[in-house]
């Protein structure tokens, strides 16, 4: 065999090598991003992003310590791929003591998608229910307390054709004073 035909088919075996690495971390998809160092948008008072280095991000003048809570992945859209349910939790100074912020990333065109954030106050905490996020934290009208809500709330985020929508709100007075909520498939299903 000719020297020029060696020389091609060693360059095409080394392309070939070094982008399959490539291609292989692509069609892991959002399971291949590393969460616990990475830029979130964040919803508090003033901060708009916080980036997180080993799964925490340094106390503020706003709030203390934030901190990866829990990634669980899930396929949505049912297109095959996962999504990833990361939530996010925050020690906060004065009145408000904790809140988490929730978010749902894809894996789209390449890259990695925010495709729904919501924080809450105090929460009770998320969970996944069929092609529906549940959120459950407690709630204030106007003129309680900030220190002791009265009243407990339950939003359903219903995955619907590209992106989540409430799907219903459910309102409860806390009459027993626990501030819990324990979620039932019951109440998930209304």
């Amino acid at each position: 065999m000719r020297p020029q035909f060696y020389w091609l088919s060693t360059l095409a075996w080394i392309f070939l090598l070094t982008i399959a690495p490539v291609r292989a971390a692509n069609s892991r998809g959002v399971r291949s991003v590393n969460f616990r160092n990475f830029t979130y948008q964040f919803s508090w008072l003033e901060e708009k992003k916080i980036t997180l280095r080993r799964g925490t991000a340094p106390k503020t003048e706003l709030h203390d310590e934030t901190e990866l809570v829990s990634v669980q992945y899930h396929d949505f859209d049912r297109d095959g791929s996962d999504e990833a349910i990361v939530v996010l939790g925050t020690n906060c100074y004065a009145s408000c003591w904790y809140i988490e912020n929730y978010y749902v990333f894809a894996y789209r065109q390449g890259r990695v998608q925010q495709i729904f954030h919501e924080v809450r106050e105090q929460p009770y905490g998320l969970i996944v229910r069929g092609q529906a996020l549940v959120i459950a934290a407690p709630t204030w009208f106007y003129g309680e307390v900030h220190c002791c809500p009265q009243h407990k709330q339950i939003d359903k985020y219903q995955w619907r054709r590209n992106h989540f929508v409430l799907a219903s709100r459910r309102r409860m007075i806390d009459r027993d004073g626990s501030y819990k909520i324990t979620l039932h498939p019951e109440q998930l299903s209304k």
